[in-house]
């Protein structure tokens, strides 16, 4: 009986797909092909095989497909086959004593993506199932090192021609990168508002900082006390002025976001700005004065002055 179950493997190939997700067009696919010893599933063994995938930088999996070639049941028994993505594990295939009764071998150390249950022993199938797009994501940060693992624990005794696993890519997404910056302005009046005519102040150094406040570049203001940090990827910064001798920062937060000062007094460090993907960020100002400098009387008043002025000679008279 056993001999012409074997003969009905050998003479029946029957592939059976089961897909969840599909490549996408124009995706580059690498196909990992497993040693030998997967060919030959005990049962009373769990397989852990351990891939370097070596992805190119630039590119991003899209998709991914395991296939068991020519499997079959040569035990003949009710069975669960399970298919377990790990974080890592050594190259090659490293097998461990397992009580086939016991469920997933490798169930509380990785994500278990297929579990396929009483195949038959009359005939061979080829097994793919393709992963699910939250499948695609664990194996991102599986790989993200470099290495991951496929676990495969039988509950039976299979026997197969060969396990392959194939990943799609594609290339990553140009990013867009985007601009903070603006200007360093003598905020005569004190008022902490860039008004008509006032000047700017080159040669103040300005830092950009992340989120952590380290210091990622560094400018000094020119051409009227502009400065600018560009090429930037989407994210948190901080930007920080350093206030020449001589000089305190004014106001902050003073009227609209354009025409107002926004360092902070005490620091000169901004608040939070969160950078979107290429955008362009203008509105990062401060404001300084000297302290003792006459301060500048507003046009109303010195308007108001005159008038006064005439009135009183007028009296007089």
């Amino acid at each position: 009986m056993r001999m012409s179950r074997v003969l009905m493997v050998v003479a029946i190939a029957v592939t059976l797909s089961l897909v969840f997700g599909v490549g996408k067009a124009g995706a580059t696919p690498y196909t990992y092909n497993a040693p030998s010893a997967l060919t030959n599933l005990e049962n009373s063994k769990a397989y852990l095989w351990g891939i370097q995938p070596n992805i190119p930088s630039n590119e991003v999996i899209t998709g991914a497909t395991i296939t068991l070639n020519s499997i079959y049941d040569a035990s003949g028994g009710a069975d669960h086959l399970y298919i377990t993505l790990l974080g890592s594990a050594a190259v090659g295939v490293t097998s461990y004593t397992d009580n086939d009764a016991a469920g997933n071998y490798f169930a509380s150390s990785g994500t278990e993506i297929k579990m396929y249950q009483n195949l038959p022993w009359w005939y061979s199938q080829t097994l793919s199932y393709t992963l699910t797009s939250a499948q695609i994501d664990t194996l991102k940060t599986y790989a993200a090192d470099n290495n991951f693992g496929i676990g495969l624990d039988p509950d039976c005794h299979y026997c197969n021609s060969g396990v392959s696993f194939s990943i799609c890519t594609q290339p990553k997404p140009q990013e867009v990168l985007g601009s903070l910056g603006d200007r360093v302005w003598l905020d005569a009046n004190v008022n902490g508002i860039q008004d008509s005519g006032e000047i700017g102040i080159d040669g103040v150094t300005v830092k950009l900082l992340d989120a952590s406040q380290n210091v990622l570049s560094t400018d000094v203001t020119a051409a009227g006390g502009y400065y600018l940090f560009d090429q930037l990827s989407a994210g948190s910064y901080f930007v920080q002025f350093t206030s020449p001798a001589g000089y305190l920062f004014t106001l902050a937060n003073i009227g609209s976001d354009a025409a107002d000062s926004d360092a902070n007094p005490a620091t000169g460090l901004t608040s939070l700005i969160t950078l979107a993907s290429g955008a362009n960020d203008l509105t990062n100002d401060a404001g300084l004065y000297q302290p003792g400098a006459p301060v500048p009387e507003p046009a109303s008043l010195v308007l108001l002055g005159l008038l006064g002025l005439g009135f009183a000679r007028r009296v007089r008279k």
